[in-house]
């Protein structure tokens, strides 16, 4: 749910249902959520631009492990 520039909302993982919050910027959206892996805390951050189709691309990164991909959010229906 976006309330002026603040985002939040839930996001379904592996491990359940987690809660992000994150801030939009004209198309740039960022969000986080903290959850766990094998017991040790982790943040997943994202950071994205939306695009013409209302999908919005960028790149997923959890610090505590220097890991970095890209990602694609659709709009659920």
């Amino acid at each position: 749910m976006q309330k002026d520039a603040d985002l939040t909302g839930t996001c379904t993982t592996e491990k359940g249902t987690v809660t992000i919050t994150g801030k939009v910027d004209g198309k740039k959206v960022t969000w986080s959520y903290k959850s766990d892996f094998n017991g040790s805390p982790l943040t997943v951050n994202h950071e994205g631009a939306l695009s013409v189709n209302d999908n919005i691309t960028g790149t997923a990164s959890v610090p505590e492990y220097s890991v970095e991909g890209e990602f694609t959010a659709t709009r659920a229906k």
